[in-house]
């Protein structure tokens, strides 16, 4: 099943951060076991996630990762993390120690059951 990736709009009021690559996507798949590509990896650059909320409908855990090799996240970055059958939602603030990921590598999320998830990341890449 294919993912729906959205780019929203971000801008930061901090002179700092101006020189980065601010971004924001939110994705939703109605199947994302066989792994979706959140956010694409950028040549010889490493995106840092900031926040994550993710969000998943039915039973089951999500993992969220560096990078995919034969249909599975490649590098772990947080998970597997559980979902009741009812339906649940995660946040995660980082902005003070984001999570890098590995150069080059983009920014993944893997179900273990079909069902809708959807993942909201800001991050920047540098």
């Amino acid at each position: 099943m294919a993912i729906t990736t959205t780019a929203v709009a971000v801008s930061s009021p901090l002179s700092a951060k101006a020189a980065y690559n601010v971004w924001a996507v939110c994705a939703t798949s109605a199947d994302a076991r066989s792994t979706e590509e959140i956010k694409a990896a950028v040549t010889g650059k490493a995106h840092y996630l900031e926040l994550l909320s993710i969000t998943s409908a039915t039973a089951g855990t999500v993992t969220i990762g560096s990078g995919e090799a034969a249909g599975a996240v490649e590098a772990v970055l947080l998970g597997p993390i559980p979902f009741a059958a009812t339906s649940g939602e995660v946040l995660l603030d980082m902005h003070d120690s984001p999570i890098q990921l590995t150069a080059a590598k983009s920014l993944t999320v893997d179900a273990s059951a079909l069902g809708d998830v959807c993942v909201f990341a800001k991050g920047f890449t540098l």
